[in-house]
């Protein structure tokens, strides 16, 4: 008996350690440095700092730690895509990104991203059509958005749909002309060129709805959308892990 109750007792340690291991804990330094700015005035700043903040983002800087953290769980998963964790950290980023969504200010900075990182941890968990649908509203919510594009036309071509893929590239080069990333797909999948005509100064993304998904009912695009700096970008060939990362000086 005292035998398998110490196996038992010892089995049990295991497990426990094994669920320590998830980190769902918030950015920690080291992390912090690949996310955007705002991310450490609003975990780690004074006054100064959340001044800045709500400058740059508006009421939305009272919740975006909830978006970094999004960010930081996507680039956790990214280090890690094949660790036993990796799922569970798509949950979070998930869960993250959820609230944002569900909590968005009129207006908001953050919207279009937002729905963008919850898109690319559905897409992840292959969630399919709902990250067809947050793709959509990413784009719907700030057309200017080319990493959303950028995103969204890798996740169609995984997918084998690389007609609709073409259609979400030529689409996001009118609203985005000259973006390096979206050229150079629109010529892999077979664009013709001249490169397609930029748009006109407002209106709303002309977008594939494929696979047969109808996209939720999503919001006109915000004249007052805030890009964050450093920008995102989605294709560092030096860090691929790190698809939210600020660009390289």
């Amino acid at each position: 008996m005292k035998y398998w109750a110490l196996v038992t007792a010892f089995g049990l340690a295991i497990g426990q350690t094994a669920a320590l291991a998830i980190d769902a804990s918030y950015p920690n330094d080291m992390e912090l440095r690949v996310l955007p700015r705002f991310c450490f005035w609003k975990l780690r700043g004074g006054k100064a700092e959340f001044e800045q903040g709500f400058a740059l983002l508006g009421e939305q800087f009272k919740n975006s730690h909830h978006y970094c953290a999004g960010l930081n769980f996507l680039n956790r998963y990214y280090r890690a895509p094949a660790s036993p964790e990796a799922k569970s950290v798509l949950h979070f980023a998930i869960n993250e990104f959820t609230y944002m969504v569900e909590h968005l200010v009129p207006n908001s900075s953050l919207a279009a991203e937002s729905y963008l990182g919850r898109a690319t941890a559905y897409a992840l968990s292959r969630r399919d059509g709902e990250a067809m649908r947050d793709f959509q509203t990413a784009v719907r919510y700030n057309p200017r958005l080319a990493g959303a594009y950028v995103a969204w036309a890798d996740f169609l071509v995984e997918r084998k749909l690389r007609e609709d893929a073409l259609k979400v590239v030529t689409e996001g080069l009118r609203w985005n002309p000259g973006h390096r990333a979206l050229e150079n797909r629109y010529t892999t999948l077979g664009g013709k060129l001249p490169y397609p005509e930029p748009v006109a100064a407002s209106g709303s993304p002309a977008l594939p709805d494929s696979g047969g998904k109808a996209p939720e009912p999503a919001p006109a695009a915000s004249t007052q959308s805030v890009e964050p700096e450093p920008k995102a970008t989605t294709t560092d060939p030096d860090r691929p892990y790190c698809r939210f990362c600020p660009d390289q000086p």
